[in-house]
């Protein structure tokens, strides 16, 4: 009988043993999942700082509004629009504010000239804030234009 006790005692030790070793790789697993995260997580965070660093910071000049007579003939037609300059130079809010009356001219005479068929399409209004950038980019100096924006855009 003895044989059959100490085999039953051996037996007794291998699931023991074999539930000892499945919990410890399962600790192991957990605790290399949980590095894992806290790694990520923490990286994630670093690289997301950096990404707002590196993104430049946009400046919106304040809203203009302009209200023109179109350029069309035998019907009296207006346009009513608000333009926004966006900029990342903080220099520039300066020369745009010393140069308002400039500005404010250059854009009238650009929107003057236009005839309302040419302002009914996405494609003519689109034209309309690449000319008003490309001429107001040619008289500034301390930067650059990074778009024009149409807050406001009311035809009569």
């Amino acid at each position: 009988m003895n044989r059959v006790n100490g085999a039953e005692k051996g037996n007794a030790k291998a699931p023991k043993e074999k539930k000892s070793r499945l919990l410890l790789v399962l600790l192991a697993v957990i605790l290399v999942l949980a590095s894992a995260l806290v790694f990520y997580l923490l990286r994630g965070r670093q690289l997301n700082a950096e990404l707002l660093e590196k993104q430049p910071v946009v400046i919106m000049s304040q809203p203009q509004e302009f209200t023109v007579n179109l350029a069309d003939e035998g019907r009296s037609r207006y346009l009513r629009a608000t333009i926004v300059l966006a900029y990342d130079n903080k220099r520039l809010t300066r020369e745009l504010n010393r140069k308002e009356p400039e500005i404010r001219d250059l854009i009238i005479g650009i929107l003057r000239s236009k005839k309302a068929g040419e302002l009914s399409t996405a494609e003519g209004i689109d034209d309309v804030r690449r000319q008003i950038r490309a001429e107001l980019e040619e008289r500034l100096l301390s930067g650059s234009l990074k778009e024009v924006y149409f807050t406001q855009f009311l035809m009569q």
